[in-house]
């Protein structure tokens, strides 16, 4: 992800947007040799490969001083208020707390799971201009994410009682005042958690109190969360609320509490188990996640009519521009690049699953659903590409691999002719090229914009990033089927060896990359630079993300709502969040998909994407993901024994540039060493590593046997 943003973001209706274009090509190639590596974030003057770009913070300051100070009020619209029924009376503060919530999952026998998730015409927040947020598209889920945040309002709660990311195994402890237990269908199992209180309100009255899973939870599977002897600053042990004393109970009569009387029963049976004392306890409640139709099928279905119809070699490759370079100077005014030989950029044709939809008065893309939910082929689209050929493919006894390279946050493919992989491409010989991730890239600067001001639109987001995973499917077979053959490349003696074809993706790259690998039945190698997964718990940990929710407090004033806003993001995020794909990318691949394993080399300290989430991974059950040896001399993460080098199969390898471990909590890190997010790809010593995993599926320690320390 890039450290801030180029753009002007239009919020409200009232503030004209603009980006511009960065190309970390050619034109910057012999700076990019030159410049010291200082380890301080880019604002484009240097090369690093990931176009970290910035936005004026005087704009950002004048802009939402201005918008506070004009603003009088959300504006009367006729709509209701929250309706008594549309809400949660378990916790009557907040409409929506306790989060996530089985009050949402109504019966339906269609699903996998029994249960729509369907929320009420007025359970939405609404923003200033009093626009509710549309309920309709999250009834395509039959449960919660796996990576859902567990959210709760506890006021002026005594922080010293709960259990952060550095104390995961006192969340299993028998005096933990919040229990996770998962239903095992046999009995329950506790489930390790951190908690937080969210440090984005400055009111400890109305901070959020997150309980997030320290591993990534089942699919289709129940949990139970139980609340006993919280206590305020002033060591006050709260109360039951009245509704949760009449469940707990057994005797309500309230209309809306009965239908789930029964179910609470299930509640009672948990707490007989562990031998809990009901009177202690002062809330409890159950969700459900989501099967695996509801969180795979619509992307899977896609790739499935994609690929058929492409064929086994793709689509026709059409070049449409050629760049040559020179390696050093020769007096015959070509351009000069150390290591690449060719620029070159073309177009294909993807099958596409798009419609319009306008939301907010703004036309944009959503997948076309049929009657069933089921994504249905519309107009093909034309995706262009950028590609490296390096100098070393002139050699005519060389053949090279391909890499399929994965931008940065709302970045673009033209992020492929960065100067870590044009010298990739020439020292360990491949050809680099890489697309457009539609729904994250450039095209979507002003769609993001207006999803934080109404975020019905963000359904936009959540759907579109779907179709640009077909387009990198589709993308990579044509490359891999077409390219050996290809004239431009026989003609000058180009030799492509189809069969060595892996991805490599960086920052959102790595975040999405995991999807990639998940559901790519054409590759099964892939490298993850700096990566993480799960948004909901990265968004507030990032640098990135400052801007955006600085204009979100513009149209969502409540931080209480705007904390609603992410968990209700994320449910449209889960179809493609990698969150949902780890568990299939090694261990439990899709019918029909080849197991993947993956190199995944996070950096610690990073400012823009938490590695926290990645130790989630590693500790999650049957994913087949480790850490390897001396992955960092301060700690080792619970619940985690780290493998030797060499290593076959999918591991993490933690690159440390002498950043310390972030602060607990959901801030961004901030230390004077600056941020190392775009330091691994720069190491020889990281490519070599990535090299030897593409070519053998080996992991080995290229750090000296004592951690990732780089000189």
């Amino acid at each position: 992800m890039r450290r801030v943003l180029p753009w002007l973001i239009c919020t409200a209706g009232l503030w004209a947007c603009e980006s511009s274009v960065e190309d970390t090509g050619p034109a910057d190639a012999t700076a990019d040799a030159g410049t010291a590596d200082t380890g301080l974030v880019d604002l484009g003057n240097t090369d690093t490969g990931a176009a970290d770009r910035g936005v004026d913070a005087g704009f950002l300051d004048a802009t939402f001083d201005d918008a506070t100070a004009n603003d009088t009020g959300p504006t009367d619209t006729g709509i209701p208020d929250q309706r008594p029924e549309d809400c949660d009376p378990l916790q009557p503060e907040v409409c929506m707390f306790p989060w996530p919530s089985d009050l949402y999952l109504v019966p339906d026998t269609t699903r996998l799971t029994g249960v729509t998730l369907r929320f009420g015409p007025t359970t939405l927040p609404k923003n200033r201009a009093g626009v509710r947020i549309d309920p309709a598209p999250y009834a395509r889920m039959d449960g919660y994410g796996l990576g859902t945040p567990i959210m709760m309002l506890f006021p002026n709660v005594d922080p010293t009682q709960l259990y952060d990311e550095t104390q995961i195994e006192d969340s299993l402890g028998s005096v933990a005042p919040i229990w996770l237990l998962e239903d095992t269908g046999e009995g329950y199992r506790r489930v390790p958690y951190f908690a937080e209180l969210d440090q984005s309100e400055a009111d400890p009255a109305r901070r959020t109190l997150f309980v997030r899973p320290a591993v990534i939870l089942n699919e289709q599977t129940r949990y139970v969360v139980i609340v006993r002897g919280l206590r305020d600053t002033n060591g006050t042990v709260y109360p039951k609320s009245p509704a949760f004393a009449a469940l707990l109970a057994g005797n309500t009569t309230d209309p809306l509490l009965q239908p789930r009387q029964e179910r609470f029963v299930g509640i009672l049976g948990v707490l007989d188990n562990y031998q809990i004392d009901p009177d202690e306890v002062q809330l409890a409640w159950e969700f459900n996640t989501a099967s695996g139709q509801a969180l795979h099928s619509r992307l899977l279905s896609m790739r499935d009519e994609a690929l058929a119809f492409v064929g086994l070699t793709g689509p026709a490759i059409t070049i449409d521009s050629t760049e040559e370079f020179v390696p050093v100077e020769d007096g015959s005014g070509r351009p000069v690049d150390p290591d690449m030989r060719y620029r070159v950029e073309g177009t294909i044709t993807v099958p596409s699953f798009l419609t319009n939809k306008t939301i907010a008065f703004v036309n944009h893309t959503v997948l076309n659903l049929d009657a069933d939910g089921v994504p249905q082929r519309g107009p093909d689209r034309d995706v262009h590409f950028w590609m490296v050929v390096p100098h070393s493919t002139a050699s005519a006894t060389i053949s090279h691999g391909l890499i399929q390279y994965g931008h940065g946050l709302l970045g673009s493919g033209s992020q492929t002719m960065g100067g870590h992989n044009r010298k990739i491409a020439n020292t360990h010989h491949y050809v680099i090229f890489g697309c457009d991730l539609a729904g994250f890239s450039e095209a979507e600067e002003l769609p993001v914009g207006i999803a934080v001001n109404d975020m019905t639109a963000f359904e936009w987001i959540g759907d579109t990033i779907h179709q640009g995973l077909i387009d990198y499917l589709v993308l990579g077979r044509a490359m891999q089927g077409r390219l050996a053959s290809d004239p431009f490349f026989t003609s000058r003696g180009i030799l492509i060896d189809p069969s060595r074809f892996y991805y490599s993706g960086i920052s959102q790259g790595g975040i999405f990359g995991g999807t990639y690998m998940a559901i790519s039945t054409d590759v099964t190698r892939g490298h993850l630079g700096v990566p993480g997964m799960n948004y909901n718990l990265l968004l507030h940990r990032s640098v990135d993300f400052t801007p955006f929710f600085e204009m979100m407090r513009v149209s969502y004033p409540s931080v209480l709502d705007q904390n609603i806003n992410l968990g209700l993001a994320q449910l449209l995020w889960d179809g493609t969040d990698p969150v949902s794909y780890y568990r299939h990318i090694s261990n439990n691949p899709f019918i029909g998909t080849p197991a993947h394993t993956v190199l995944a080399a996070p950096a610690k300290g990073d400012w823009q994407v938490a590695v926290l989430s990645m130790e989630i991974v590693a500790r999650s059950t049957g994913l087949g993901f480790s850490l390897l040896a001396d992955y960092d001399d301060e700690r080792t993460p619970f619940g985690v024994s780290p493998v030797p080098y060499p290593h076959s199969g999918s591991g993490i390898v933690l690159y440390d540039f002498g950043n310390p471990w972030p602060a607990p909590g959901n801030v961004p890190p901030n230390d004077n060493l600056g941020d190392p997010h775009g330091l691994p790809r720069r190491l020889d010593a990281h490519n070599r590593q990535m090299d030897h995993f593409f070519r053998t599926g080996e992991i080995i320690d290229v750090c000296g046997g004592d951690g990732c320390h780089p000189e």
